[in-house]
């Protein structure tokens, strides 16, 4: 039942999005992964403790410019994350819960009003349905970790639709500079706006496209 709402919500939107562009036009342009998890960085294993994302992107031939019709420019992504207390065993009682969530999701980059532009919609499933909280505590058991995770008072069971967009320019700040500034907003598995900016230095990314990761940002 959860997959069949999930398929039902998304070709909706797929429709919406897809008409510009007939489906033999459409080309797989490039692909994004990314893994990231909190032991990695400071040890403590705690919030943000780990996700995993993948991106697929379909369109017209990449001329290395982001198109100017809605649909034309279209990510498929698919991410699994888990989110914990600081304290995985004990809790404090006013830490965020545990809570496991899958997400599959559609997302259109434009240029709109001279700026890049995105809007996207996700389906995220959260709750032991997920299954990720017994599968960090069997790979914690299996690396030989102590903390294992009070699932106890984790989220309920629950699929949750999530709307969100953003707004951006590019600022060449010299030859090997680039300054991204942004505003972005998503309502939905959590409501929030935010403001903020990307710094490349060098060559990466030029003529490419670049995407944002739910969970690091």
């Amino acid at each position: 039942m959860i997959l069949r709402t999930m398929i039902a919500t998304l070709v909706g939107w797929l429709i919406l999005c897809a008409g510009p562009v007939p489906a033999q036009d459409r080309l797989t342009l490039g692909w994004g992964r990314l893994l990231s998890n909190d032991v990695l960085g400071d040890l403590r294993d705690r919030w943000q403790t780990g996700s995993y994302t993948v991106s697929v992107l379909r369109g017209p031939a990449w001329t290395g410019a982001t198109p100017a019709k809605l649909g034309d420019l279209l990510e498929y992504r698919f991410s699994g994350a888990i989110i914990a207390a600081a304290d995985l065993g004990t809790p404090a009682p006013d830490d965020r819960p545990f809570a496991g969530a899958l997400s599959l999701g559609v997302h259109s980059h434009v240029i709109w009003a001279g700026m890049q532009a995105s809007l996207g919609l996700d389906l995220v499933v959260l709750g032991p349905q997920t299954g990720l909280g017994r599968f960090q505590s069997w790979l914690h058991k299996v690396l030989g970790d102590s903390r294992i995770s009070d699932l106890s008072g984790q989220l309920g069971n629950a699929v949750v639709p999530s709307l969100s967009a953003e707004l951006g320019r590019d600022v060449a700040l010299g030859d090997r500079v680039r300054v991204r500034p942004f505003v972005a907003a998503e309502a939905g598995i959590e409501n929030l706006v935010r403001a903020g900016g990307d710094v490349v230095i060098g060559n990466f990314g030029q003529g490419g496209f670049l995407l944002r990761a739910d969970t690091t940002g």
